[in-house]
């Protein structure tokens, strides 16, 4: 019997090392294998793009002490060259959401891309969720929408508070008081 398992099912694990085949079902049979196979590397078997890795930080464009931004950077690996969207979502540790992100890049070239996400700070603002902020998901997807490549639990951000972001900004208020004094009786 031979077990064989496609290209994209070895890269969507992302998984670098050996893979334990602990049992084989053929009909009501179950077989007890306890297999070990040789260690692989996924990027080896990717023939479609993939996200490599993420990474976080904050971007604080006043100098205010007060994060613009949550950039969320990926590192990905693009096999041919086309409009790519990276999109996810992002949750707090007791897996409550936090907000959705989606950024679309274009005529990325093949090769290793570093692919920078802004995640708007004073929409974290608004969520008043502190947190390590956890990547529930993230996809990249190709230009006609198809999700090529995914991860879950994929990084979590350092300890933050809502408050370290930007306020959204206030409405305009405009007051206009049309007043009459009449000093004999302090009115």
């Amino acid at each position: 019997i031979f077990l064989l398992f496609d290209n994209e099912s070895i890269k969507s694990t992302h998984y670098n090392g050996t893979f334990n085949l602990d049992t084989v079902t053929i009909g009501s049979k179950s077989i007890n294998t306890d297999y070990n196979t040789s260690a692989y590397n996924y990027e080896t078997f990717a023939k479609t793009s993939y996200i490599k890795s993420l990474r976080s930080g904050y971007v604080d464009n006043q100098s205010n002490n007060l994060s613009d931004y949550l950039q969320i950077n990926s590192t990905v690996n693009i096999k041919s060259t086309g409009n790519y969207t990276v999109e996810g979502a992002l949750y707090d540790e007791s897996d409550n959401f936090v907000i959705n992100f989606s950024e679309p890049y274009f005529s990325l070239g093949a090769g290793e891309q570093n692919l920078s996400l802004l995640i708007n700070g004073s929409k974290i603002y608004q969520t008043y969720t502190d947190g390590q902020y956890v990547v529930n998901y993230i996809n990249l997807l190709n230009g006609t929408g198809d999700v090529i490549d995914y991860l879950t639990k994929a990084h979590t951000t350092n300890t933050t508070s809502y408050g370290n972001f930007e306020r959204p900004k206030l409405p305009d208020l405009n007051i206009t008081l049309n007043v009459t004094f009449f000093p004999q009786t302090n009115i």
